[in-house]
């Protein structure tokens, strides 16, 4: 799955670590101003005094590369996109239930519910490398964060673990799969006699 450890400039794909993802609240939040002052701010009501900066937890772990890698390239692009990367047991149930009844079992599982590129999954698989100390791992890719391109740059000195061409394909399916969604009404598609059977069900 891995092709080497991320050397050379960041690209789509890449494990980086140590990452800082912020959480902020909607509502009121602790800011601190321009001049050092500490107050309370509702983000929702007002936009925020200019050169201030919110007080909010941020959690630092691992993250996967998910923007194009043309977009990293361009200089004009501001942000680069990380999807941050949990232990699969903290957001795959199931898979620890697996794992014990042995590799059969958990390969067959990880078949069903997380390579089976067909199936709606907000999760990419990442297997385990010892090397790095990444345990098997999944990239939530309903927590994607934007990281400013200058901070960005720094991450490549982070960089652990690359993609094989093949797993950056699936990552790239993936993504197109996850974002790709779309809500229908389902009876847009239906005839007045089958829609009357729906409702009569």
């Amino acid at each position: 799955m891995y092709a080497s450890t991320a050397d050379g400039p960041l690209e789509q794909g890449d494990v980086v670590r140590g990452v800082p993802f912020p959480y902020v609240k909607p509502g009121k939040a602790r800011l601190v101003t321009e001049e050092g002052g500490l107050v309370e701010w509702d983000l929702c009501a007002a936009p925020p005094p200019t050169g201030s900066a919110a007080l909010a937890p941020v959690h630092c772990a691992h993250g996967l590369v998910v923007s194009q890698d043309c977009d990293i390239v361009q200089a004009k692009t501001p942000f680069v996109l990380v999807a941050r990367i949990y232990p699969i047991q903290e957001r795959a149930r199931g898979y620890e239930e697996a794992e014990q009844k042995g590799p059969d079992a958990s390969a067959g599982w990880l078949r069903q519910n997380l390579l089976n590129l067909g199936r709606y999954v907000p999760l990419f698989y990442l297997q385990q490398s010892a090397e790095q100390g990444l345990p098997v791992s999944v990239a939530d890719l309903r927590e994607i964060h934007p990281v400013p391109r200058a901070d960005a740059l720094v991450l490549a000195a982070k960089g652990i673990l690359r993609l094989t061409p093949h797993a950056k394909q699936f990552l790239q399916a993936r993504l197109a799969h996850f974002f790709g969604r779309f809500a229908v009404r389902e009876e847009e598609f239906l005839t007045p006699e089958q829609r009357a059977t729906l409702v009569a069900e």
